[in-house]
């Protein structure tokens, strides 16, 4: 194994190394950092690069974390994340995260009093590698078990929403395309761990359990095809090998995200659905079922209002100006009423004709709140979705 990977290879430890040493420099000349953290697949020594005629394709992010009180820090970082990716020809996302946030586990920045634990939380304190300056990792270190469903789930929506950016691209990008179908797998794998209690952080460990704890029993749904599925994402996640997924019978694929999709929908949310053209309804009339999952705290006030009006003010600062009947929404926070979307664009195929117009119809009027441009095609109805949910969900313009 190697430093920064699942496989030894010293030319791909070599640049590795080189390239965070780098980053590092380039962080320190324009941040008073209290410290840099490598977190993500390479902080785990899980970094995904495949070597083919003598080139390294780089299919992992370098995730970068740097501790600072200072608020300007995070536009820094943004311009230090396009100046460093662009540079060293590999994809650098450089965040912004407060002494407080690190220390109390909160879930944003801004945040105060109470914590919802989540992945990002758990898996930057247990995996990561401390590039530069204090180690402050070891503070009130989450425990897996008590992260909840909700935060798997999110994550299958998350990669949903992501593949959907591939949707007009042509097939010379089929190695990328492979690599977000097998993080959908990864992101199924995933939320059975959670819900069995035997999440962690390392993705071989996670392969582990799932071969030797996961009782099939548990979930009728699953038969051994496909949990080889997924066992056979997270090695390909490891060795950087996808060429398997060419294999894949995409059918069985999808009834498998369906099936942990409804079925942690069902334990989590209480959520029941017949067709996904049905989704969005089912999805957002169980709005009490938020209240568990608020991103932002403030001590004894939480809610929609608080997370919306931080979303708008994202909006305004990137000169997007949401239509005024967007009030009508003000109650449900802003990334529910994407994510309600997201699983039957991710379908679409599957639907009656009477649900696909439906869905159309609902995806244009998302479209419309956040001044995007509608259509009648599929996939740039998808992705115009995808542009909104990187501004609501991941707070990035694009």
């Amino acid at each position: 194994m190697g430093e920064y990977t699942a496989f030894n290879n010293e030319r791909v430890d070599l640049k590795v190394k080189k390239d965070l040493e780098y980053i590092v420099t380039e962080i320190r000349k324009n941040i008073k950092a209290i410290s840099i953290i490598l977190t993500g697949s390479f902080g785990r020594g899980e970094g995904t690069v495949i070597q083919d005629k003598g080139r390294l394709y780089f299919m992992s992010d370098y995730e970068i974390c740097v501790v600072s009180s200072r608020l300007k820090t995070r536009e820094i970082c943004s311009a230090l994340s396009r100046k460093i990716s662009k540079e060293l020809g590999v994809a650098t996302s450089i965040s912004r995260i407060s002494p407080e946030r690190l220390k109390y586990n909160r879930n944003i920045n801004i945040s105060k009093g109470g914590i919802n634990p989540s992945i990002f939380m758990y898996e930057l304190k247990a995996g990561s590698k401390i590039l530069y300056g204090q180690n402050l990792l070891k503070k009130n270190i989450l425990k897996p078990q008590d992260i909840s469903l909700w935060e798997g789930i999110k994550l299958l929506l998350n990669r949903m929403a992501e593949y959907f950016t591939l949707s007009l691209s042509d097939d010379s990008k089929l190695l990328v395309k492979s690599n977000w179908m097998n993080k959908i797998l990864l992101a199924c794998g995933d939320i059975l761990l959670l819900h069995s209690r035997q999440y962690h952080y390392s993705y071989q460990e996670r392969k582990n359990r799932l071969i030797s704890l996961l009782n099939i029993k548990n979930y009728p749904f699953l038969n051994e095809k496909k949990l080889e599925y997924i066992i056979k994402s997270y090695s390909a996640k490891l060795n950087g090998n996808y060429k398997w997924l060419q294999e894949l019978n995409l059918q069985k694929v999808n009834q498998l995200t369906e099936d942990v999709l409804r079925f942690a929908l069902r334990n989590e949310m209480h959520i029941t659905f017949s067709s996904f053209g049905l989704f969005p309804q089912s999805y957002l009339n169980t709005k009490k079922n938020f209240y568990k999952y608020y991103i932002i705290n403030f001590y004894y006030f939480k809610g929609p209002l608080i997370e919306n009006f931080i979303y708008l003010v994202k909006l305004f600062k990137w000169r997007i100006f949401p239509h005024i009947k967007i009030v009508h929404y003000i109650n449900i926070p802003f990334h529910h009423l994407i994510y309600s979307v997201i699983p039957p664009l991710y379908f679409f195929d599957l639907l009656s004709r009477e649900h696909k117009k439906y869905i159309v119809n609902f995806a244009n009027k998302i479209i419309f709140l956040f001044k995007g441009r509608s259509s009648r095609d599929i996939r740039k109805i998808r992705r115009e979705i995808s542009k909104i949910w990187f501004r609501i969900c991941y707070g990035k313009n694009v």
